[in-house]
């Protein structure tokens, strides 16, 4: 075969394993909607397509046609079958730029008399005038298409999603029923290892979940649970990056996960070189694990002998910790469902914890691809007029108790046009004042005030920014040892409770807000 022909051959491959990629986009959209916000995360300076509503990803979406939901076994197969399917491609890419040295030698003319040219113009009209070349291109190209299709690897009763390039997917050998697919990490294991590492009998499960959480932060670096140096703790924090980078890989496999570790291993070396800001203590030193109160001391610190030496014999650990710091960011929905997952089984009875546990085995179980799943869309495109003109919400005001918008007065009127952003959960923005405030108590500000290393108190109830939020902890950590050490010079333990005691404020029938014992004086005399 010429080069012409294999160069024809590999795009005709590219270009059907871009229609196969489509297609599967096409008939199920949170392939790609369920990536947004990981991508996002996973790569900050890129930018995600912003012109994507929440309402097309909540109702799986693709542009005007609604797409029926699948399970999240057949979700993530399709999305390892993909990969497959990408990896093919970069293959192909690469052996069609191995032609261009030949292309280029081919197409040299020294005489500048076009005869190499015109004479590869012959040889292609040559070809398509005897007609086998191209009834053969087209035999190969109908093969490949059968190749990556949907449903070709099905035979007889055995119907399977799967094409036959990616017949040999097996996403149960990748997961652990007890993981869902990615949705739950299984931690039951990790657990009882570290409860060996602390040798503490009392640590639970969703404790030692908070402790993985620290990895978000700086937390694991100025309060971890035991010492650092611990062969014990650095052999567990490798088992975690082992268990959390094969987790990250599998429930993620479309990103690029080369690219990625490069990234995290290219930033290591400024992790190193940069202190931790633990206040009140000063600047802490990531590989020796000691505080330096002034920047230049610890400038000084890292050009000398026992910095270098830290760093050579804890590279290891280092480094593992370094990219625990990244898994933990990157998996944060499915630590926070394992979380949500554990509560939940505390608070069921014994009967509704075995339904749930039989549930997530069954769909364990369970084929990817059911044969009554339907194919087409559940929401065909409207072409006529709608029936209610409030059906058309132009400003997108929130919906009421009735499932229409409400008037655009109320909107105004309950302060929903203002917004106020949050940095401690990520720049999240809130509509409302009411609501903005009810977040304090919300999982998403709990959450970012521990990734901090800040223990929610209602002292940091409406302190919305990171700045604030650290002046206000380390201020309440330093009165908290201050008044210790009074209460062990005097003896009187009371006062350390009652200089941190908090005034309870209520509102009257007006909206007016005082403290309590305002309130009740002026209640007790008639004044209210």
């Amino acid at each position: 075969m010429s080069s012409l022909e294999d160069k024809r051959a590999i795009l005709e491959e590219l270009e059907v394993i871009e229609d196969a990629i489509s297609s599967r986009i096409e008939r199920n959209p949170e392939i790609y909607y369920s990536y947004l916000e990981e991508f996002q995360l996973v790569n900050s300076d890129e930018k995600t397509p912003d012109n994507i509503s929440k309402d097309d990803i909540n109702a799986n979406r693709i542009y005007i046609n609604k797409k029926p939901r699948r399970s999240r076994k057949q979700l993530v197969l399709q999305q390892h079958e993909i990969a497959l399917f990408l990896q093919r491609y970069r293959k192909r890419m690469k052996r069609l730029n191995a032609f261009r040295s030949d292309d280029i030698e081919s197409l040299q003319d020294p005489d500048m008399n076009f005869e190499a040219f015109e004479a590869q113009i012959r040889d292609i009209q040559e070809r398509h005038a005897e007609g086998t070349a191209t009834e053969s291109a087209i035999s190969s190209l109908e093969l490949k298409r059968r190749e990556y299709s949907m449903f070709s690897a099905s035979s007889g009763e055995d119907q399977t999603i799967l094409s036959d390039i990616g017949q040999f997917i097996d996403v149960n050998k990748l997961f652990m029923w007890e993981e869902h697919y990615g949705e739950y990490l299984f931690l039951e294991q990790l657990h009882q290892e570290w409860l060996n590492v602390v040798k503490d009998g009392s640590v639970t499960l969703l404790q030692f979940i908070t402790f993985l959480e620290s990895f978000a932060g700086t937390g694991y670096l100025t309060r971890p649970p035991i010492d650092r140096n611990s062969k014990r703790y650095q052999a567990f924090i490798q088992k975690l990056v082992t268990y959390l980078g094969g987790a990250f890989r599998n429930t993620y496999p479309l990103l690029n996960h080369h690219l990625l570790e490069n990234r995290i291993s290219q930033s290591f070396k400024s992790y190193i070189a940069n202190p931790v800001e633990d206040s009140p203590r000063g600047l802490l030193c990531v590989a020796c694990g000691k505080h330096f109160k002034i920047a230049t001391v610890f400038a000084g610190h890292l050009l000398g002998k026992k910095h270098s030496q830290n760093l050579s014999t804890k590279e290891a650990s280092l480094r593992a910790e370094h990219t625990l710091h990244y898994l933990v960011r990157f998996l944060a929905a499915s630590i926070g469902n394992t979380r949500a997952l554990i509560e939940r089984k505390y608070a069921f009875t014994s009967g509704e914890r075995n339904r749930e546990m039989a549930t997530i085995r069954d769909a364990y179980h369970t084929p990817a691809y059911s044969p009554g799943e339907p194919e087409d869309v559940i929401e065909a495109p409207r072409q006529q007029q709608p029936a209610h003109p409030d059906d058309v919400n132009p400003l997108n005001l929130p919906l009421g108790p009735d499932g229409y918008p409400i008037p655009y007065w109320l909107y105004k009127l309950q302060g929903l046009d203002i917004e106020y952003s949050c940095e401690i959960c990520g720049n999240h923005v809130y509509k409302g004042r009411r609501v903005f405030e009810r977040h304090f108590q919300e999982q998403r500000h709990i959450y970012g005030l521990r990734c901090l290393g800040i223990e929610p108190s209602p002292a940091f109830k409406d302190i919305y920014k990171i700045s604030e939020a650290q002046q206000l902890w380390h201020s309440l950590q330093s009165s908290t040892g201050a008044v210790g050490a009074t209460a062990r010079r005097t003896g009187a333990t009371s006062s350390s409770a009652n200089t941190r005691k908090l005034e309870v404020e209520v509102e009257d029938e007006d909206g007016n807000v005082m403290t309590r014992q305002v309130y009740e004086d002026l209640k007790k005399q008639g004044l209210l």
